[in-house]
């Protein structure tokens, strides 16, 4: 829910290639293997540096998280409350 998140609130998104997350972040994120730190870091000088890729992440953010309904997600997560409690 993090990446999902994050994309909601315009911010760029940096996460591993594996499990479900680039499911849901699409093209909207840059990638690295969990064991890669050297393109973790290359990832990190690029989002502090370089203002046009954020503006376009940000802009590719907001078109896939308009792939998850919100009013949905809020639904599922009263639904687990509920279980738990």
């Amino acid at each position: 829910m993090p990446v999902l998140e994050a994309l909601w609130s315009e911010l760029p998104v940096i996460c591993s290639n594996g499990s479900s997350l680039p499911e849901v972040a699409g093209d909207a994120a840059l990638y690295f293997s969990p064991t890669d730190y050297e393109l973790l870091s290359k990832h990190m000088l690029d989002i502090a540096t370089d203002e046009s890729l954020v503006a376009d992440m940000k802009n590719k953010g907001l078109q896939q998280a308009k792939n998850f309904d919100t009013e949905k997600y809020a639904a599922r997560i009263m639904e687990v409350y509920k279980k738990i409690v």
